[in-house]
């Protein structure tokens, strides 16, 4: 415990100092979330022993998962602003801006000879600083990008953004590009040339958002990974588009088609036909979550994940909610449970609500056989789920009657296991192809089996499920 520390009202009525070569330097480059995290993470460094100094909090905070809050901390510490510790849990350290950890790396100056006179070539109104060539020659080594690749990248940045472009935002490029496995000049120049042959379609997806531009480099890599990685048509693209509006730009697109690229929905019809149904599946969210018993905020996450996705494998709402209320009546009680019992059923051939009536239906009945089978062979325990799986072996794979299995019943009477028993006789049976009780034998009196009826009812009282849901249980994974 510290000896002397802020209170926290000392901190409020105060101020974090930023650098303003961070503000000149780093800031314009980073991205919103980097910036977010960096200038709090600052904030904290003024009480580093408060409670609220800690990972969990600021993702609490700032809304962001733990994930991604370790992600633009480790943006910053490439970028040599902070060190994170190996150890868990991790430790930030600020560097002061100005402050290098060592000196800069030396290079080889007969090696890039040649690299820093075209790189001076580039820039006539301006002389470049020894620290800008070290940046640019570090960027080259830790990403393996062939000088003249380098100069095709700056001259490619000069051309969009002009002569004043600053090192931070070249590099950013450059490395960039190198994450995607571009590192030679062919490559460079074929991702030019796809910039390029997409420059009347970027103008055309500004224009759908309200925006007056020929794009930047941003821009033209949101667009390829929009069309060439995830499989985007143009016309899905600028439908998308429309639905922006005028907010958010290029950044809220790609959030909008990274919603759709993970529901698997591509083309302009399915988009409309999403964002007509979408109220009806929040409102569908809404239900399942009551009825299972838990509660979240926000719905995004779930419509995404769960109830789209079974609306997509032909469930209807109804047929839904039903299984939530059976997950709920076995104590199921996540949505994840929920999605396995979905699955299963699926796997079925189960998906409307009719269907699954018929199916749990067929479940009590079946229940109903096994423990008049039970009563012939003289047991009166409840039916489990290995009478089932004998039961659903007899019928389903074997090929027996109701009827044979009542006669192989009878003759199990007085047996310490009388339904093994019951599995030997109608084995021997089958080998020896007896499948008609005339072919039985010394036959004893057939006992005729009366299948239970009646069962119209389908609110299912918790007792029912507990007597045949284990049945499919194992099906369920749940």
């Amino acid at each position: 415990m510290a000896f002397c520390k802020y209170t926290s009202s000392f901190l409020l009525d105060h101020y974090t100092l930023v650098d303003n070569l961070f503000i000149n330097e780093y800031l314009p480059y980073a991205d919103e979330n980097a910036v977010r995290v960096y200038l709090y993470g600052l904030y904290l460094c003024t009480n580093p022993i408060g409670h609220d100094n800690s990972i969990e909090s600021m993702s609490a905070v700032l809304s962001m998962t733990a994930e991604d809050v370790l992600a633009a901390f480790k943006y910053w510490e490439n970028a040599g602003l902070v060190q994170m510790s190996d150890r868990t849990p991790v430790e930030i350290n600020y560097i002061p801006v100005k402050t290098q950890l060592a000196p800069p790396k030396k290079y080889k100056p007969e090696k890039y000879a040649d690299f820093t006179t075209e790189l001076q070539k580039l820039f006539p109104d301006r002389m470049l600083t020894p620290n800008e060539y070290n940046e640019y020659l570090g960027v080259i080594e830790s990403r393996h990008i062939e000088p003249e690749a380098m100069l095709m990248i700056v001259q490619y940045c000069i051309n969009l953004k002009g002569g004043d472009v600053r090192f931070p935002y070249v590099l950013a490029v450059a490395k960039d590009w190198a994450q995607s496995g571009i590192h030679t000049y062919s490559d460079v120049e074929e991702r030019i040339s796809e910039h390029e042959r997409t420059s009347d379609e970027i103008v055309g997806v500004l224009k759908a958002l309200g925006k007056k531009s020929s794009g930047d480099i941003s821009d033209r890599e949101f667009f390829i990974k929009w069309t060439k990685n995830w499989g985007f048509e143009y016309n899905a693209v600028i439908f998308a588009a429309k639905q922006c509006g005028k907010r958010g730009g290029m950044k809220r697109l790609d959030s909008l088609l990274d919603e759709y690229y993970r529901l698997n929905i591509f083309s302009p019809k399915e988009m409309e036909e999403y964002r007509e149904r979408k109220d009806e599946l929040y409102s569908l969210a809404r239900e399942v979550n009551k009825i299972i018993g838990v509660y979240y905020e926000s719905l995004d996450y779930i419509v995404e994940t769960y109830v789209n996705q079974w609306c997509m494998k032909g469930f209807d709402e109804e047929a839904i909610k039903l299984v939530a209320q059976y997950c709920f009546k076995r104590s199921i009680r996540t949505l994840e449970g929920v999605n396995k019992a979905i699955g299963k059923f699926y796997s079925l051939g189960l998906v409307t609500t009719s269907g699954i009536n018929k199916y749990l239906d067929t479940l009590l009945i079946n229940d109903g056989v096994i423990a008049e089978i039970l009563k012939v062979a003289g047991s009166e325990r409840n039916v489990n789920n290995v009478d089932r799986d004998y039961y659903n072996t007899w019928t389903s794979s074997w090929g027996f009657t109701d009827e044979m299995i009542m006669i192989a019943a009878k003759q199990a009477q007085n047996k310490t296991q009388p339904l093994a028993y019951v599995n030997q006789v109608l084995s021997r049976w089958r080998e020896n192809k007896i499948y008609t009780p005339e072919m039985v034998p010394a036959t004893p009196t057939a006992t005729e089996v009366k299948r239970p009826t009646g069962y119209a009812q389908r609110d299912y009282t918790s007792e029912e499920l507990k007597a045949f849901f284990t049945n499919i249980e194992d099906d369920l994974e749940v």
